[in-house]
Order: structure tokens, then C-alpha cells, then sequence
């Protein structure tokens, strides 16, 4: 029987890579021998909280804050750009699960970056950021009137004399209950084609602002303090608008002003969060996120049902969850006989965590995004977001459609779509990229002053104990980067066919203590670095 009981005991080695894995995308040696030596409560203590982030993204070409501060250094097009790599930096360098869980939001609240403005890009993260251990409830309404999603989904077109239903519809279907099966004409259960249209109705009015600065922060949100879009009630449809039965026939008055529009929007929002489904439907994708795939009858009655109530009765409160799973028996597999067959090593790492998780592992260090601008913004903006990441397939923050990423939708393989023939090449390009500085492009060729050094790594004591014995040098370097430790067959496999390649063990022994004395690597690097290839391609590092 899968159990929410609370797990007992430290964590241990194997434990804390897991939880910190599928939580954060700062996973290192280090952090997962400190998570190891803590209980479980503890260790989700100190992921579920805010993080220390840069208040404001540096702008492209001179590193200087733009948003609050410098507005003459605005560049709409560049200034996109430097909040996609303000949101990257601080994702890598995040401690707490805030990044991860503010990611997770915006497969759940699809938006791209790439047809608005850059203020309105820095406010949609920054109030998912803001709601990441929040109450999915407040966020609902927030997002509705985000800049950002206002104009994505069409909803600054919507008025009363053409309504729009793409955001009503999204919302809906997507964002919130789900539609269920269809039991009949425009009837999918859970809404039907008439709450489309009364929803579209209640949100006519609502319009994005536009991108100057001072115009920006002319309405904002006084909960969040974030800028939000306006109520145009001469463009609101005021009538009252009566949902189906799947709602109980609610009825919700007309707004008489401009601001009455956002009580109208609340009881909106209420009225949908008010249906048992929705805590269900998000609880599942929670738990598709961050645990496995299958979601088996079990599963929903032991696991998806008590979190959906826990949630409910806390005001839909995603901290509760994340606690109540994340220290959970069942999230360490450890509520049943066999705890290595059903949530270990189970999920496929999308090219976020394959690329985040190794630049932290391997201590790849990023240029200073305010002494080294030019550098830092072609390493992150050129390097990793256009080569990287979109080489195997994620275009970060601009899904392919509204329903988000097919690795975290698309049944029945879900994370299993990271591998396709779009993505493999280039998935399977990253440790050479890192390893070899080949970080480059036909326009900037001074790109490659990042790289994996593996020697470097190797040779510091904090990561590698005992560089001198090749198989404790693997076996070191296998248990920290995989989910389970390799057996002696895998390790001879990694030892003698890939490091050694038919020399004896003993010449590793003597070629290591003579660049210790020489500082010569040529030799150890070749056989090092065709090692953390070969660790990196293979099947147990795909997996977290």
C-alpha cells in the first residue's frame, strides 16, 4: 500500500541525491553529503523556502540593472533576453526548490517569452516565484491578469463586443479542473461549452499594459506589488453570467465599476476552486513532476486523494503538498518491500536538469554577469539556452503549444519524449560541449571560454577522495552523479574498458603521480576525459 507516512531517519547518501535531484538543480558532492546527515523534516526545511536571488536581471551589453533602476539602459528586444538569463543564473545557483517549483508552475500557467515585453516577462516569473509555497487558489487569480499571460492567450482581446474564449477555455481545461471524459455535446464532465462562454464573458475588459516604464506601474497588485493589467469596464460585459450544473448553476452578479471587475474574477475562481476535482487534477501533476509517471489506482486512492484533501483544507496551499509528499515513505520508495523498483531513478531528466545538474556537479564556473557581461550573456544566452538546450529539444520558456512540453503532458511517455530523433544529437553532445569548450558559434567563436575541466575536478580533494586508485576513483564519482551505485560488472566496464583501455591498473597509479609531481595532465586527461563521457552517456545519468 503506497503511504504518506512520514519517513523516519537521516537521509543518508543515496537518499539526499534523490530528494535534492528532483527538487533543485544545484546538486553537488557537497550538498548531498550535508542533506545526507539530516532527517528528512529538516532537509524539506531548507528547500521550501525563498531563495537569495538578484532582485533585478543586468541588462545585456552593459551588466547594470534596467528594471527599477537605469531604465535609460532599455532595450526591449536585448532586455528579453537578460531576464531569460537572470532567470538561468539564479536557477543554477538556487539552494531551496523555488526554481524547480516555480518551472513546474509554468507547465501548469503556459506562456512564451517570445512575443512580449521584457518587464512584462520579469513580472510573470517573478509572481510565480512569488507563489512557488503559495496557495494555487491566489495564484489562479493572479495569472489571470498577469501581463504576460493577458497577452498570450489572447485575453487583452476579449471584450464585449468580441469576446475571446482561448483563456476561458485554457483556463479551464488546462490551468485549473481539467475536462474529463466527454458524456455528451459540448459536456466534458468536469465543465461544459456554455462555462467557456460565461467565463469568456466575466473576463471581457481585462487589458495588458504597454511597455513603458512609468505606464507599467500604473496598476499593480497591492498583495503581491507586482504590475498587473487593467480593468476596462467600458469594454466589460456587466450582465450576470449563469454557469452549468457542473458548477451547481452558479450565478454571478454583474460588476458595477472597474473595480468591482476583480470581485467578479474572485468569485470566478472560487467557483471553480470550489469543485473537489481541482486539487485532484493539480496533486496529480504535482506527482507526475516531481515522483513518476504512473499513477495507478493505488496511487490515486493512498496518495493523489489525502494530498487533494490536505490541499483543499489549507486554502490550496502547495506548501502543505510538497511537505506531505517530499517527506513521505512513498517518495522515498520505502513503503513497500523493494525500495529501488518504483520512484529511484524512474524519471528521465529533462535538458534542464541534465545541463543545470552538471554545471553545479562539476563546478563549471559561469563568467560575472556584471564584470563580465559580454562573456556571461554569449556562455548562457548562446551556449547554453540556444545550443544546449534547444539542440535536445526544450526551448526554454517557449513551449511548442499551449498545453507546455510534451515531456510533461504528452501520455503515455511523458519524460520519456526528452529522447526523440529531435533531441538525441544533441542531448548526447553536452559533455563533449562542457568537457572540450567547444561551447561556440559561427558569430562569436570566443565562446568556448567555459569548460568542464576534468583534471581540475578530479584532482581536488573535496570531490575526488583518492585520485591515485582508479576503481575508487570511479565508484566515488558513480555514487555521487548516478541514482544507484553500478555493480562490479559496470565498474570494471567504466575501469578497464573506457579509463584504462588495456593497461594495467598500476600504470593509472604512476601516470597520476607523475602529473602530481610534473603537473604534466596530457596524459591522465585523455583517459579522464574519454571517462566522464562515457559516465555522462550513459543510461543510469539520463535517469534521476
Amino acid at each position: 500500500m503506497a503511504s504518506l507516512n512520514l519517513k523516519v531517519g537521516t537521509l543518508g547518501r543515496r537518499l539526499a541525491a534523490h530528494l535534492l535531484r528532483r527538487t533543485t538543480y544545484n546538486v553537488s558532492k557537497a550538498r548531498i553529503n550535508e542533506f545526507a546527515e539530516m532527517e528528512v523534516q529538516q532537509a524539506v526545511d531548507k528547500l521550501v523556502q525563498d531563495p537569495l536571488i538578484l532582485t533585478e536581471p543586468l541588462s545585456w551589453h552593459e551588466g547594470k540593472p534596467w528594471l527599477y533602476t537605469n531604465s535609460d539602459l532599455f532595450y526591449d528586444s536585448l532586455n528579453r533576453s537578460s531576464v531569460l538569463l537572470w532567470w538561468m543564473q539564479e536557477a543554477i545557483k538556487d539552494e531551496t526548490m523555488s526554481h524547480r517549483m516555480g518551472f513546474f508552475l509554468h507547465t501548469n500557467f503556459t506562456t512564451s517569452w517570445t512575443f512580449n515585453y521584457s518587464r512584462n516577462l520579469y513580472d510573470h516569473h517573478d509572481l510565480l516565484r512569488k507563489y512557488a509555497f503559495g496557495s494555487f487558489r491566489e495564484l489562479a487569480k493572479k495569472v489571470t491578469v498577469d501581463n504576460l499571460m493577458l497577452r498570450y492567450l489572447d485575453n487583452h482581446y476579449n471584450t464585449k463586443f468580441n469576446p475571446n474564449e482561448n483563456y476561458a477555455r485554457e483556463f479551464l481545461e488546462l490551468f485549473t479542473i481539467g475536462k474529463g471524459p466527454q458524456i455528451g455535446p459540448g459536456n466534458y464532465t468536469y465543465f461544459t461549452e456554455h462555462d467557456v462562454k460565461e467565463a469568456a464573458r466575466l473576463l471581457t475588459g481585462f487589458e495588458a499594459t504597454i511597455k513603458q516604464a512609468t505606464y507599467r506601474l500604473s496598476s499593480v497588485d497591492m498583495e503581491t506589488g507586482i504590475p498587473r493589467g487593467f480593468a476596462r469596464y467600458n469594454r466589460h460585459d456587466i450582465e450576470d453570467k449563469q454557469f452549468s450544473e457542473a458548477f451547481q448553476n452558479t450565478l454571478i452578479t454583474g460588476a458595477v465599476d472597474a473595480e468591482d471587475m476583480f470581485r467578479e474574477l474572485g468569485e470566478f475562481v472560487d467557483m471553480v476552486f470550489n469543485q473537489d476535482e481541482v486539487a485532484r487534477n493539480i496533486c496529480r501533476k504535482i506527482y507526475r513532476f516531481f515522483v513518476s509517471r504512473n499513477i495507478t489506482e493505488e496511487i490515486e486512492q493512498d496518495i493523489i486523494e489525502p494530498l487533494a484533501d490536505e490541499m483543499r483544507e489549507n486554502n490550496y496551499s502547495f506548501e502543505v503538498v510538497l511537505r506531505r509528499l517530499l517527506e513521505s515513505q512513498h517518495f522515498y520508495d520505502e513503503d513497500d518491500a523493494d525500495s529501488s523498483n518504483e520512484i529511484i531513478g524512474t524519471l528521465i531528466k529533462s535538458p534542464l536538469e541534465l545541463v543545470f545538474q552538471l554545471i553545479n556537479h562539476f563546478h563549471v564556473e559561469i563568467p560575472d554577469a556584471a564584470t563580465e557581461t559580454h562573456f556571461f550573456n554569449k556562455f548562457l544566452y548562446n551556449g547554453v539556452f540556444k545550443h544546449l538546450l534547444f539542440d535536445s529539444d526544450l526551448y526554454l520558456f517557449s513551449p511548442p503549444n499551449v498545453a507546455g512540453y510534451p515531456g510533461y503532458y504528452l501520455d503515455p511517455a511523458r519524460d520519456r519524449n526528452w529522447f526523440s530523433s529531435n533531441s538525441i544529437v544533441g542531448r548526447y553532445s553536452i559533455p563533449f560541449q562542457l568537457i572540450r569548450g567547444r561551447l561556440k558559434s559561427r558569430q562569436d567563436p570566443d565562446i568556448g571560454i567555459v569548460k568542464l575541466d576534468v583534471v581540475d575536478f578530479v584532482a581536488n580533494p573535496e570531490h575526488i577522495s583518492n585520485p591515485l586508485d582508479a576503481y575508487d576513483m570511479v565508484s566515488e564519482l558513480a555514487e555521487y552523479i548516478y541514482c544507484e551505485m553500478p555493480d562490479q560488472e559496470r565498474l570494471d566496464y567504466f575501469v578497464g574498458d573506457i579509463l584504462l583501455q588495456g593497461i594495467a591498473i598500476e600504470d593509472w597509479t604512476y601516470e597520476w603521480t607523475l602529473y602530481e609531481i610534473t603537473g604534466d595532465d596530457s596524459e591522465v586527461r585523455i583517459g579522464l576525459e574519454r571517462l566522464l563521457v562515457a559516465m555522462l552517456h550513459s543510461p543510469e545519468y539520463q535517469l534521476m
